[in-house]
């Protein structure tokens, strides 16, 4: 009888799991960013609405406050949306960068000399 031929695995990436999670943080990152700039839409268009109402003589002060109320909430969802997305994208593009280095350790020395000083990172 004649034994089988051994298959060899197929390589493996240990690591892929880093770049897939990176573009995904980045991909909501982005998409985040976007929800931000539909809130600062929003906040644009309630100032506005907000001062046509207080201009007009017979302006409703109940609308101009509900208006008020509507740029306060949108405005903290924009900066809650603005400060999401740089962050998820930052560590979605650290990711990226951590699997796209050698396997290697990275090596890092700090330096002091006259006037100056610093730190050298080698990936």
């Amino acid at each position: 009888p004649v034994a089988p031929t051994p298959v060899a695995p197929a390589p493996t990436s240990d690591s892929i799991w880093k770049s897939v999670l990176g573009y995904s943080l980045i991909g909501v990152g982005v998409g985040l960013g976007g929800l931000g700039f539909y809130y600062a839409d929003q906040v644009d268009e309630a100032t506005e609405e907000r001062s046509d109402e207080l201009a007009k003589p017979d302006g409703s002060a109940e609308r101009a406050n509900s208006l008020a109320n509507d740029i306060e909430s949108n405005g903290d969802l924009k900066t809650t949306a603005w400060i999401a997305a740089g962050s998820l994208a930052a560590v979605g593009l650290g990711l990226v960068i951590w699997d796209a280095v050698d396997d290697d350790a990275p090596e890092a020395s700090a330096w002091i000399g006259p006037g100056s000083a610093g730190v050298t990172v080698r990936f």
